[in-house]
């Protein structure tokens, strides 16, 4: 939000079709009654974005891996693209993390992370570089007041320094369960379909390592025969708790549209699956289980 809060009337944003339910809500719902003009675009496809940048456009918005269908975007091109333009880049990191992804390094303006999810600390981070950052900090914490409470912003910042320091080992180890979990059902067929971003195979393109992530994140979305099998799915599993964050310690699982709500785009057959530590074996088992 207090990066939206930059925009003034006028202003032209591009954003992509694929994101956080609540990022998409802040810019159809807030953006444009301050009569900021939206552009959502297909950023799998760098030649939409090209497309819809122009010269009033002051932001484009990227998120990749998308929340939750997992879709990638070329930070490199996609960045460049927008720069030619003269628009800020903002993206925001959560699913890949700083350990499997920079987007700095591929020139982007602002990078968001949710903390509460793989970073395992209790807030939100905008990052911006230097030459910028003065502007929203100034916004959340002098006029909006979007800092944590007086009382509990050492308890705040202690958590939040313990959890950043684990980050980047879990980042590391869990994609390894969810390469197994994957590899399993894909040579057993017992899933109809599933996803995971890696850098070189995406939706059947070639993209090379340097443009997106170091590493596989640990999502995983997994497609049922209707709703009514996600809901059963759902229902059965044991060691996966129902649940709609990400990036715990715990394996979720969770159906997205219903989380979403009214307006979602997210298909109704879709299950988001965030893998933890558990063993793999018994995520298997789990799953096994639950599918039959």
């Amino acid at each position: 939000m207090a990066v939206f809060e930059l925009l003034r009337s006028g202003d032209h944003v591009v954003a992509p079709l694929e994101a956080y339910y609540g990022t998409l809500k802040q810019l159809r719902e807030h953006a444009r009654e301050r009569g900021i003009a939206i552009d959502f675009a297909n950023f799998s496809d760098p030649a939409t974005v090209r497309a819809l940048a122009q010269r009033r456009t002051r932001l484009v918005w990227i998120e990749t891996p998308t929340n939750p269908l997992l879709s990638i975007t070329d930070l490199a091109l996609v960045t460049a693209m927008a720069h030619e333009s003269g628009a800020l880049v903002a993206c925001d990191n959560t699913f890949a993390t700083p350990v499997c992804q920079t987007p700095f390094d591929f020139g982007v303006d602002i990078v968001m992370h949710s903390g509460t999810k793989y970073l395992g600390a209790t807030a939100m981070y905008s990052v911006a570089r230097l030459w910028f950052a003065k502007t929203p900090r100034s916004l959340s914490s002098c006029t909006a007041g979007s800092v944590p409470a007086a009382r509990s912003r050492a308890i705040d910042a202690g958590c939040s320094g313990a959890a950043s320091r684990r980050s980047g080992s879990r980042a590391r180890a869990v994609p390894e369960r969810a390469g197994g979990l994957l590899s399993f059902y894909a040579l057993s067929r017992r899933w109809s379909a599933s996803t995971i971003p890696v850098c070189r195979s995406i939706r059947g393109t070639q993209l090379p390592q340097r443009r997106c992530m170091t590493l596989r994140c640990d999502a995983v979305g997994v497609y049922r025969q209707g709703q009514p099998a996600a809901f059963d799915t759902v229902r059965r599993t044991r060691f996966f708790t129902p649940a709609t964050s990400l990036g715990s310690v715990e394996s979720l699982i969770e159906h997205r549209a219903s989380i979403e709500g009214p307006g979602s785009t997210t298909p109704q057959n879709l299950l988001r699956l965030s893998i933890g530590v558990e063993d793999c074996d018994d995520l298997i088992d789990d799953l096994t289980q639950a599918l039959s």
